[in-house]
C-alpha cells in the first residue's frame, strides 16, 4: 500500500491521442520504491470522483479507471534519503493495442468497423463501464489490415470517414467517459460543459477571463 506516499496525481485527455495517459508522483523515504521494483507490469486502479453530472439525485459522479504502469522514473533527489519518483501510465486498453497485430479485411461502413475493433477481439476489446460512442458515417471503406494495431486502423479509417452531412474530418480519442469516434463538425456543436465570458475592465490581481 503506497497510498501514503502520493505527492500527485497527474491525467491527460488528448483529443489527438487514442489513449488517456498519466504521470503518479511517490515521496520515498524509507526505500520502499527500490525494493519494491516497478518492472511495467503493474495495475493501477483510479476511482474519480467529480461534480459534473447533472442527476440531482446524483450530483457527483464516480469513474473506475484502470490504467497500466509502464515506466518508473527517478524524478528528484530531495535529500540524502529522500526521492522522488513517477510513475507514468496510460489506459489499460493501450497494452491491448500494442501487443495486437490484426489480419483481417472488414467490410461495410466505417462506423461498424469501427465499432468491431472498439468492442470485439482482436481489438481494443473495451470492457464497461467505459463508453463507445461512434458517429455514423455515410460511406463504407472495404478494408484489410496487414498485421496492423487496432488503433492503426482505426485511424486509417478516420482518414476516410464522411458523416450523414458529408463533413470529414473524424478523429478518435479517449476521454474520462470512453472512446469517441466523430467528426470535428459533431464535436462543435455538441452541448457546451463551460461557457466563459470576457471583461475588459479588470481590477488588480482579478484575471480577465471569468467563468
Amino acid at each position: 500500500n503506497i497510498r501514503g506516499l502520493i505527492d500527485q496525481v497527474i491525467i491527460y485527455e488528448d483529443i489527438s491521442s487514442p489513449f488517456i495517459t498519466g504521470k503518479l508522483s511517490l515521496f520515498d523515504a524509507t526505500g520502499l520504491l527500490s525494493a519494491v521494483q516497478f518492472v511495467g507490469e503493474e495495475v493501477l486502479i483510479l476511482d474519480l470522483i467529480s461534480s459534473d453530472n447533472n442527476d440531482e439525485n446524483e450530483p457527483f459522479l464516480t469513474r473506475n479507471m484502470v490504467f497500466h504502469v509502464y515506466k518508473m522514473e527517478k524524478l528528484e533527489t530531495k535529500n540524502a534519503k529522500t526521492y522522488v519518483y513517477t510513475l507514468c501510465f496510460s489506459s489499460i486498453e493501450s497494452l491491448t493495442d500494442m501487443n495486437s497485430a490484426i489480419s483481417m479485411t472488414y467490410k461495410g461502413k466505417i462506423s461498424d468497423t469501427v465499432k468491431k475493433l472498439l468492442s470485439s477481439s482482436p481489438g481494443l476489446a473495451v470492457d464497461q463501464p467505459k463508453e463507445i460512442l461512434v458517429e455514423e458515417t455515410a460511406n463504407s471503406h472495404n478494408h484489410t489490415s496487414n498485421y496492423w494495431c487496432a488503433t492503426k486502423n482505426i485511424y486509417h479509417l478516420a482518414d476516410r470517414a464522411i458523416n450523414a452531412n458529408g463533413s470529414p474530418n473524424f478523429v478518435f480519442f479517449e476521454n474520462n467517459q470512453g472512446f469517441v469516434f466523430a467528426s470535428m463538425e459533431t464535436l462543435f456543436s455538441a452541448f457546451p460543459i463551460f461557457a466563459f465570458k470576457r471583461d475588459n475592465q479588470v481590477s488588480h490581481g482579478e484575471t480577465s477571463n471569468d467563468k
